[in-house]
């Protein structure tokens, strides 16, 4: 007999994986301490990914048994009806749908225009690479070769460096183009998500007191999602409700 999951273990199964191999990358990606509410902030949200999972295109399937089954890989001999319809997650909506998105994340419509504008006309100074410039010989070499450096290296220090020289100049354009409420709204809202950042930070770290290290278990995956709804009160808020721009924040 052919047997085939059910519609919800695939989805499940999908989203488990989608979200293990998200969290081993970015955690490989960012290891170290001085980098760790960076961490935090990316792992809260891939776990919470886990609540808006999409499997890609689901079908209604007959099976050569004559059983109604759904799966995304249909096999020969298979009568099938794509049903995605109802697979669509809220994270596929607002991309749809940006302006909409940002507006419930506490910026009024005016705020949110000024900061288009910002955007555009501080193009250059984000696009400025004159800060990389300044980077020893030796790190530049790595970063050429797009060898990230390690966390506490000198290399590392040096493009933390050249990260907050930058945002800084971009924070200050940005703010010559805005404002002064939008300005003092930004602010005020961005020391508020430091604050749930760093309940965000907490709550990964008790959860990977109890779950362990994921790069050495790749089955901590499923301990994190048993938690799932713990990570969610903590963390799964705040990210629905970020600012535009970048916060007025030390880098990593």
């Amino acid at each position: 007999m052919f047997y085939m999951p059910s519609k919800a273990t695939l989805i499940k199964n999908q989203a488990l994986k989608q979200s293990k191999n998200r969290i081993i990358a970015i955690v490989k990606y960012y290891q170290g301490e001085n980098t760790m509410r960076v961490v935090i902030l990316v792992l809260c949200f891939c776990i919470t990914f886990l609540s808006n999972a999409v499997a890609g295109e689901m079908y209604n399937c007959i099976d050569r048994d004559g059983n109604s089954i759904f799966t995304d890989t249909p096999q020969d001999g298979m009568k099938c009806d794509l049903k995605s319809d109802d697979m669509k997650s809220t994270t596929a909506q607002n991309q749809k749908h940006p302006r909409a998105f940002t507006s419930s994340r506490g910026l009024d419509q005016e705020c949110i225009q000024e900061l288009e504008a910002s955007t555009k006309s501080c193009e250059g100074v984000s696009k400025d690479k004159s800060h990389l410039s300044q980077l020893s010989p030796d790190c530049s070499r790595q970063i050429e070769s797009h060898q990230w450096p390690k966390p506490g290296t000198a290399c590392s220090k040096e493009m933390q460096e050249a990260g907050k020289a930058m945002m800084s100049e971009i924070i200050e354009c940005r703010d010559k183009h805005i404002s002064a409420r939008c300005r003092d709204s930004i602010n005020s809202k961005s020391k508020r998500l430091q604050k749930e950042s760093n309940r965000c930070s907490d709550a990964m770290k008790r959860l990977s007191s109890i779950c362990g290290n994921i790069l050495k278990n790749e089955a901590n995956a499923e301990c994190y999602d048993k938690h799932r709804l713990e990570l969610e009160a903590a963390c799964g808020k705040r990210l629905d409700s970020q600012p535009a721009v970048p916060p007025d924040r030390e880098m990593p």
